[in-house]
């Protein structure tokens, strides 16, 4: 009856929901050290084909799994910064990190996206307090990377003074 068509329905929502948040985190884990080196361009450029898919994913990962949500929303920051999405970025970050815990990896690397995208805002203060906590979270998941990237642009100074390519390598 109906009431065994909305429990397949739903279970199976739910395990279409998974596979495709976890192949477009998959996606955006692959090509997120691509967007700060010479194959930046086509990195932001698939990730931007897939624009529908990445949001679809992440609004499924909000609601089913808090964890798929921040290492989705981690390795598409610099996406939304390259393509100047910072408030969009910013949103979905701060979303994500709402449901994450235990500080980790993607953790250290949303609260430094977080932060550099509210910089880049002008939003000094929340900027800075979200690199902070970046670098903690860094230390603690044992990811030197992230609180190194994380004090260089807590210490660059008004994002007034800063373009945004002073912080990407080339």
């Amino acid at each position: 009856g109906p009431e065994i068509r909305a429990k397949v329905s739903a279970s199976l929502y739910s395990e279409l929901g998974a596979r495709h948040a976890q192949w477009f985190a998959s996606v955006a884990e692959a090509l997120r050290p691509l967007l700060n080196g010479a194959q930046r361009q086509e990195a932001t450029a698939a990730l931007s084909a897939e624009r529908d898919n990445l949001r679809m994913a992440l609004d499924w990962a909000f609601v089913a799994d808090s964890s798929m949500a921040i290492r989705l929303a981690a390795n598409l920051w610099w996406w939304w910064f390259h393509t100047n999405q910072w408030g969009e970025g910013r949103n979905v970050l701060e979303r994500a990190l709402e449901g994450s815990g235990v500080p980790d990896a993607y953790q250290a690397e949303a609260l430094c996206g977080a932060g550099a995208l509210a910089w880049f805002q002008g939003d000094e203060n929340h900027a800075h307090g979200r690199l902070n906590q970046a670098i903690a979270a860094a230390r603690t998941a044992g990811a030197g990377s992230i609180a190194y990237f994380a004090r260089i642009a807590r210490a660059s100074g008004s994002p007034s003074r800063t373009r945004p390519s002073t912080l990407v390598s080339r």
